[in-house]
């Protein structure tokens, strides 16, 4: 959503919500920060945030599947399981296999959630997930900021996929900064690492730090 679009949507639910508490939730959505701030969505400095990172496995499958069920749209376990899989939990990506098993339904013209909707849903989701990956490592290209990210991914590699607060921010201060003078707020806000604990940072999305290193260790690969 363009960023002045998103301020008028904003601006209307806060108008519309005067007399009365404002719940709005925009989970995972790769530089939304950046998007709020630049939009004239006036609660942004005062309202209350809570970041959101890669849900537990449990979570997640539940998240796929609820909306389903609450459309009276069976899915079984298994089912829901492996999308939550595929999307590595993250909540940007539950969000886009969801879209595209029920898309998968609304085009064979069935309720009836079959296996072929599910593997259906999972090549869109992989492709769209591809594009996103394709327009993260421009973003990081535009910013200087390939071998920040490049950096980081190999030393969660190396840690087994954990750092303390010490250890990310040695690891951060010594990687080329780039065009942004916030190196761990930038890698933060477009979903690249996140605080799952107090004290402790994993990555936000394991499958994209892969795709950083191998397209920065080979620019000729293909981003999609």
């Amino acid at each position: 959503m363009q960023p002045e679009l998103l301020g008028s949507f904003l601006n209307a639910i806060q108008a519309s919500g005067r007399k009365r508490p404002i719940a709005l939730v925009l989970a995972g959505t790769p530089g939304l920060e950046d998007t709020l701030r630049s939009s004239d969505a006036s609660f942004w400095s005062r309202g209350e945030r809570l970041r959101v990172g890669r849900l537990s496995k449990e979570e997640a499958t539940r998240t796929v599947a609820e909306p389903f069920k609450a459309a009276d749209i069976e899915m079984d376990g298994d089912n829901a399981c492996q999308i939550a899989e595929a999307a590595e939990q993250y909540p940007y990506f539950l969000q886009l296999y969801g879209k595209a098993v029920r898309e998968a339904l609304e085009k064979s013209g069935t309720r009836q959630l079959r296996l072929e909707h599910v593997k259906e849903a999972l090549r869109a989701g992989n492709l769209e997930r591809m594009d996103c990956y394709a327009e993260r490592y421009e973003e990081f290209r535009i910013h200087d900021a390939l071998e920040l990210a490049r950096t980081v991914a190999l030393i969660f590699g190396s840690s087994g996929g954990t750092l303390k607060d010490e250890e990310l921010q040695a690891v951060i201060a010594a990687a080329p900064a780039g065009r942004t003078d916030d190196k761990q707020g930038f890698l933060r806000t477009r979903g690249y690492i996140w605080k799952a604990r107090e004290g402790s940072w994993e990555p936000g999305i394991p499958s994209l730090m892969d795709h950083i290193v191998m397209s920065a260790n080979d620019p000729a690969l293909p981003l999609t």
